[in-house]
């Protein structure tokens, strides 16, 4: 299984020591460049001031869990009505929508307000386009017990890739 984005901005994959393997280090600096845009589009103002002087994508997010710490119940307020809110568009893809929820989520984490697995696979069913019903209707078919945001956004993305 490759390593994903979170895994990048927690720093379980940490950047390779052996600067002799090429292949490895390319990958992660690419998956760490990627990782660093997704952060940097997701934030605004002062924010953003603060990620785009980070090297690596863990360091941005550290920065900025250390600028909101503490700033608790406004951040949370925040995070809660970007979460729950949001709906997609089709001006732009699917994929950093998506991710820009996972954010939003992961967000309130941190800050000690967690979103339980089956809320947020809900809330990106919920977000989905109206032209998009019959995706909906797929999703909403999968059992409970089965369902988690991984497989969601699976589909998701299949959806669109197979549209596109």
């Amino acid at each position: 299984m490759e390593p994903g984005t979170w895994s990048l901005v927690t720093g379980a994959y940490a950047k390779p020591l052996q600067i002799w393997d090429t292949e490895q280090l390319t990958d992660w600096l690419m998956r760490d460049s990627d990782a660093q845009q997704l952060i940097a589009m997701s934030v605004k103002g002062e924010a953003m001031n603060c990620v785009l002087l980070c090297p690596t994508a863990k360091e941005a997010w550290d920065s900025l869990i250390s600028r909101y710490e503490g700033k608790g119940e406004k951040q949370i307020t925040h995070l809660m009505g970007d979460l729950y809110r949001r709906n997609f568009t089709e001006s732009e893809p699917l994929e950093p929508q998506i991710n820009q929820i996972r954010l939003a989520a992961q967000s309130l984490s941190t800050l000690g307000s967690p979103v339980l697995e089956k809320h947020l696979a809900f809330q990106l069913i919920s977000a989905l386009l109206d032209s998009l019903e019959l995706l909906k209707i797929l999703l909403n078919q999968i059992p409970y017990a089965e369902l988690s945001t991984d497989r969601v956004i699976a589909m998701i993305i299949d959806d669109e890739r197979w549209r596109v």
